[in-house]
Order: structure tokens, then C-alpha cells, then sequence
């Protein structure tokens, strides 16, 4: 049912408007990772008990992989299909031992799987992805003052993993 509306008294030169106007916006499509990251935030209220380690590293693999599919056109992301390439290189390092997580572009890595709450800390290196389809390793946090700058950029996986295991190799939670 529409409705008329006609100029008001204070504005008589206004045209008149047929119905309400309404905007429904369309949801915007989940990424694999955020799909990852709702199911997740989801189970863990579901059950208290965590995610085995390894799954987390299996789940974020396979959603690197899909994602890097849907990066294969570069006009369709700035981001290059290179995230997948990383995960399988920090998997092969001591880094390993760290809960992955994404934050935007880059692979960030803290003690426990729900840092944000209090159950672990970001650690202090992270991997961003660049345009440029290469690595760039971050020394320092990934937010706030804390952020650092980078050590290193590369083309190579395996060079970023282990420059970011390097510059973690002497850090503990204790040492701050």
C-alpha cells in the first residue's frame, strides 16, 4: 500500500513523494577465513572445550586456499592469492605452536586461541601480505603503539616464515 504525500506548508515547491522509500541492503558474502573465524567464536560458546591446536592450522590452510581461488582475478581483490603458500611455510616452523589468526592482509600469531578475552597474548611479529605478492615480516605487535616496522619483504614463503621465527626465536610471554 502506498501512500501520497503532498507539499507541506513549509515547503510547497517540494514535488510530492508516492510510498515509502525503503533500502534494503544486501548482505555481504562471509570470506572463507571470517567463516573460519564466526564458526569458531560460535562452537567456542557452544563447548568449552578448545579446538585442538593442529585443527586450528588445518582450518585456516583450507580456508587460505580457498580464498587465494577467489584472488586469482586482480580485479577482484588487491590482496594475491599467496596466503595459502604461507600458512603451509609457518606450519613447517616452530611457529607452529602459536594460534593463527588474520587481522585484514596480515598473519598475526598469539599463545592462546582466544586472545581477545584474556586467554593468551599477541605475540610480537606478524606477516602481511602486499599487492606486490610478497611477504612482509613485522617485528613488534600488530596493533596500537606496539606495532613495529618490517624486517624484512619478500617473494618467498619460506623466507618470511623463518625471518618471523627468527625474530620470535628469544621472546616469551615473560620476556616483555
Amino acid at each position: 500500500m502506498c501512500a501520497t504525500v503532498g507539499p507541506t506548508e513549509h515547503n510547497t515547491n517540494r514535488p510530492a513523494l508516492v510510498g515509502p522509500v525503503i533500502s534494503v541492503a544486501k548482505p555481504r558474502e562471509l570470506t572463507p577465513l571470517q567463516r573460519v573465524a564466526k564458526r569458531r567464536v560460535r562452537d567456542e560458546r557452544v563447548t568449552s572445550s578448545l579446538e585442538p591446536l593442529e585443527s586450528v592450522w588445518d582450518s585456516h590452510e583450507s580456508a587460505a586456499d580457498e580464498e587465494d581461488r577467489g584472488r586469482q582475478d586482480p580485479t577482484a581483490s588487491w590482496v594475491p592469492p599467496i596466503l595459502g603458500d604461507l600458512i603451509r611455510a609457518v606450519r613447517k616452523t616452530a611457529l607452529y605452536r602459536f594460534s593463527p589468526f588474520m587481522s585484514l592482509n596480515r598473519l598475526c600469531f598469539s599463545t592462546g586461541p582466544q586472545w581477545w578475552a584474556g586467554n593468551g597474548e599477541v605475540v610480537p611479529a606478524s606477516i602481511e601480505l602486499s599487492p606486490d605478492k610478497q611477504y612482509a615480516v613485522v617485528a613488534g605487535g600488530p596493533y596500537g603503539p606496539a606495532a613495529g616496522k618490517v624486517s624484512l619483504a619478500t617473494t618467498s614463503a619460506k623466507d618470511a616464515a623463518a625471518e618471523a621465527e627468527r625474530l620470535l626465536s628469544a621472546w616469551s610471554p615473560d620476556s616483555r
